[in-house]
């Protein structure tokens, strides 16, 4: 039984000219920047920060820091709570508002690199970036 070389190449051939275009089209997509804004260290640890007065109405648990600054208003504890402390015009709640000032900055400066004027985004699932 001999086998005609040629047959084989040009059925196998097909296959790998669509596996080649897969290739370079996934490799030459433009690809979404993920967008990270860096959070101060002071930052993090605040789970609500305000710049004029903190409101709190019910029974809220906040996961962090309570601060405001330059305001000192902080109100509603309790009957709300917090895991953290109660920041009111303090040096540590006006160290995160300048963090917050800088992570916003950078976060104002990224480009959106995603149109999705118009799109309909029930059901989508995106990933992180900036649209």
């Amino acid at each position: 039984m001999t086998t005609d070389l040629t047959r084989v190449a040009s059925k196998r051939r097909p296959l790998f000219l669509h596996t080649l275009a897969a290739a370079a089209a996934l490799a030459l997509a433009p690809s979404v920047v993920q967008a990270q804004v860096t959070l101060g260290p002071t930052l993090q640890s605040f789970g609500v920060l305000a710049g004029v007065a903190v409101t709190n109405t019910g029974p809220s648990l906040v996961a962090g820091n309570v601060g405001v600054s330059p305001g000192l208003a902080i109100t509603g504890f309790p009957p709300g709570s917090a895991t953290g402390t109660f920041e009111a015009g303090s040096a540590n709640a006006a160290q995160a508002q300048t963090e917050l000032t800088a992570a916003y900055n950078d976060a104002a400066a990224t480009a959106c690199n995603v149109d999705l004027t118009g799109v309909n985004l029930g059901g989508l699932t995106l990933t992180p970036g900036v649209y």
